[in-house]
């Protein structure tokens, strides 16, 4: 226990060290997260925020899962409610999945197993922000099919899904049930009350959000401290934060065109590290295990990694 926490202060010593020591480098770098979350997060996210929430409260998310439930009822392992997340998680992308999935367990529409199951290959980046920034900068390393990589960030979590869905089976089939029946007895909060509960609830997940990428940025001075290779500093900025990390990737002159586009794609597959604290703060309340969650968007990241590898080397 005692070295537990010896290796603990060593490096919550270590990031006060970094801080105090380089403070030009890491205030800047805190800065453009800080600006992220203020211009492009906060208005992004927080109307969807507030919207999915309310569509839960309000009972029109299982009116629209009814109209979608025979096509995705053969595939998916999970409760009618279920499949709103799976929805929202690959249209408007992360946190969107994981948000629909933490709302659907606080009010009580699928299980835990299942919000966890959900969560496993739900929580991807959105296609609009794919389609919008990253896909134009393929296009200029000489990539056109819009297909075959997203099939790399989308396809693979989907059959992934699927088959996850058909492991778990057995152990999650009576919970299914259990919520489709409450589906049925299930009471929804007016409108009003709605609108107050989701602005509440999306205002605070959207502060914490915040602070986990002001943080998290505030430490992408680490590699160029260390003194790596420039590309080494760009592809770990990478995965370690997306907003900033891919342009970082695309700018280096180091990388060739058919490296930069596989440590892009690869890197949105992984999400980032900035990307899973923020997923830890909206999981949390609900008590889902961050474990699996990182250890399905490993398995995904590795398939992903071996898809652009392929289509790209």
């Amino acid at each position: 226990m005692m070295m537990k926490y010896i290796i603990m202060a060593f490096f919550y010593l270590s990031f006060i060290g970094i801080l105090l020591c380089f403070p030009d480098s890491t205030i800047e770098y805190a800065y453009q997260g800080l600006t992220q979350w203020a211009t492009r997060m906060v208005p992004t996210l927080f109307p969807f925020m507030i919207i999915s929430s309310m569509m839960i409260h309000t009972g029109v998310d299982s009116w629209l899962t009814r109209i979608i439930k025979p096509i995705l009822k053969p595939l998916f392992s999970c409760s009618s409610n279920g499949f709103y997340a799976i929805i929202m998680g690959f249209l408007c992308g992360f946190p969107m999945g994981a948000k629909s999935a933490c709302d659907l367990r606080k009010n009580n529409s699928i299980s835990k197993s299942e919000a966890e199951y959900l969560l496993a290959f739900c929580n991807n980046i959105g296609p609009t922000y794919f389609l919008g920034i990253v896909f134009p900068l393929l296009e200029t390393c000489g990539y056109h099919n819009k297909l075959l990589l997203l099939f790399g960030l989308y396809g693979i979590p989907l059959l992934y899904g699927i088959l996850l869905g058909k492991l778990i089976q057995p152990s999650n089939i009576e919970a299914q049930k259990m919520m489709d029946e409450r589906e049925k007895e299930q009471i929804h909060t007016p409108f009003t009350t709605a609108l107050r509960q989701s602005c509440m609830s999306s205002i605070q997940s959207i502060l914490l959000l915040g602070g986990y990428v002001t943080f998290v940025n505030a430490f992408r001075a680490i590699p160029e401290l260390l003194d790596l290779p420039s590309r080494i500093s760009t592809i770990i900025g990478g995965f370690l934060e997306i907003v900033y990390g891919i342009p970082g990737i695309f700018y280096n002159e180091q990388l060739p065109p058919q490296w930069k586009a596989f440590y892009i794609m690869t890197a949105l597959s992984f999400s980032g590290i900035c990307c899973m604290l923020q997923t830890s703060s909206i999981t949390i309340e609900e008590e889902l295990s961050m474990k699996k969650y990182i250890f399905h968007k490993v398995i995904i990241t590795i398939l992903a990694t071996a898809y652009y590898f392929i289509i790209f080397i």
